[in-house]
């Protein structure tokens, strides 16, 4: 395969990317607890916010391949390491907002009222398997996490599939309408379990991009990719209001699509403030996922006798420090410990297998 871009160069453009998700669920959510519940009368605050978790999928199937690609081996040490890396990178985070939850007895979302959870719940969340026993999520943004780690264990196998067997430019573009059509077809039908499967389009997203990445051209203006993410946004928020609730999926997979066939089209950001803003709210981006409904509660719901410019205070102050406290406190060490086990499992290994390299952290990874 042809390639113009190394797999291993930083791309802000990238970072903007994960920067704007996370900023849709953040501002959707903030606006939600205020009670704003739509734009213009007509898109839906919930669409909006929903839609960024949906580019967070694209993102991630995309930098995973690519980190994938970094390892330069197809044998067990490929698998391993990155079951491993995965797990210490999402797990332990998440844990902790989970035992946060149940101490502080807080709710899932501003809005909503605390209910003690049963063992069942708990266990189910801690494990981040919610949509398999069908228990609710303790905390709002946990919904997403269950299809992430799910996404996680296939992701190996369709990068030997493709590294293998199918290596031609519309093989990812086959694959998400194949899928999309399965499952539209399978939803109609009815079946059970059908919607475990339901973001996986959005996913393939990612891999659509990752397949043009190393043949894109890159001739557009940096300019374009912003509106491109925002039209994603409403194309995915505005068809379920004007045209049907039923519309709102195949939208979603339609908009990732177009989101992952649109990252290598376009020009790296050279404006030096926009990389350092994006690279930061990206590198923080796990930690103001996980955090902001906490500190939206704490701020407009535990302080809402307090003057409103308290509430604002508290909100900014905390949106700021509480993912950096947690990156700095559990997210990066966790990530160093998972990298030092996936050496070591990578020294022990096969000898066939020792030119595997992993490599320290892969920037804005979710």
């Amino acid at each position: 395969m042809p390639r113009k871009m190394p797999s291993d160069t930083k791309s802000y453009n990238l970072d903007f990317l994960r920067a704007s998700a996370v900023l849709f669920v953040f501002f959707g959510h903030l606006l939600q607890t205020l009670h704003i519940e739509s734009m213009a009368g007509v898109i839906t605050i919930y669409d909006m916010a929903q839609t960024g978790v949906l580019i967070f999928f694209v993102h991630t199937s995309l930098v995973l391949m690519l980190s994938l690609d970094r390892q330069h081996c197809l044998g067990r040490s490929l698998f391993s390491s990155f079951y491993v890396r995965r797990i210490f990178r999402i797990y332990p985070l998440a844990i902790v907002i989970v035992a946060i939850m149940i101490i502080g007895h807080v709710p899932p979302f501003p809005t909503q009222t605390y209910v003690p959870p049963s063992w069942t719940t708990t266990i189910s969340n801690v494990a981040l398997i919610q949509n398999l026993t069908r228990a609710p999520s303790l905390y709002a943004p946990l919904w997403s996490l269950p299809y992430e780690v799910q996404m996680y264990i296939v992701l190996p196998f369709l990068f030997v599939f493709f590294q293998k067997h199918w290596q031609g430019q519309w093989a990812a573009p086959a694959l998400w309408a194949l899928t999309a059509l399965a499952i539209a077809v399978l939803a109609v039908l009815r079946l059970k379990g059908i919607s475990l499967l339901y973001y996986f389009p959005c996913f393939l997203g990612g891999l659509v991009a990752y397949r043009l990445w190393f043949r894109g051209k890159r001739q557009l203006s940096f300019w374009g990719w912003p509106l491109v993410i925002a039209g994603c946004v409403l194309l995915r928020s505005a068809v379920g209001t004007f045209i049907g609730s039923r519309t709102v999926l195949p939208a979603g997979w339609i908009a990732c699509l177009l989101l992952g066939w649109s990252v290598p089209l376009f020009r790296e950001v050279q404006i030096r403030w926009l990389q350092t803003a994006a690279s930061t709210v990206a590198k923080y981006s796990y930690g103001i996922y996980l955090s902001h409904a906490l500190v939206l509660w704490l701020s407009f719901v535990v302080l809402k006798k307090a003057p409103f410019a308290l509430q604002i205070g508290v909100w900014l102050v905390g949106s700021g420090a509480l993912p950096v406290l947690l990156y700095h406190c559990i997210e990066d060490p966790m990530i160093k410990a998972g990298v030092k086990v996936t050496r070591s499992m990578t020294r022990a290994s096969m000898p066939a297998e020792k030119g595997c390299v992993s490599e320290l952290t892969q920037p804005a990874e979710m």
